[in-house]
């Protein structure tokens, strides 16, 4: 009965090690920047909605300032 134990081949071992590592980095590169992608997005709806809701306020009369103060108070008009 043969007990020996054949050990890998250290350089081969190395060489696997780094290509799982920079197989992982580039996912978590190319997930970082689906993250960054989608808040950049975000940031521009965000804009976007407030440009029209800016509009909408001054198309009631209420000016910007008022709305960045929230000093507003709107009544709701009871329906009879």
């Amino acid at each position: 009965m043969n007990n020996e134990t054949t050990l890998p081949d250290p350089e081969q071992t190395f060489e696997q090690g780094k290509s799982f590592i920079k197989e992982v980095k580039t996912s978590f590169t190319k997930f970082n920047d689906e993250i960054m992608n989608s808040i950049t997005g975000m940031e521009k709806e965000l804009q976007q909605l407030d440009k029209k809701i800016i509009k909408m306020a001054e198309d009631s009369g209420i000016t910007k300032e008022q709305l960045e103060k929230g000093a507003i108070t709107i009544e709701k008009e009871e329906e009879n």
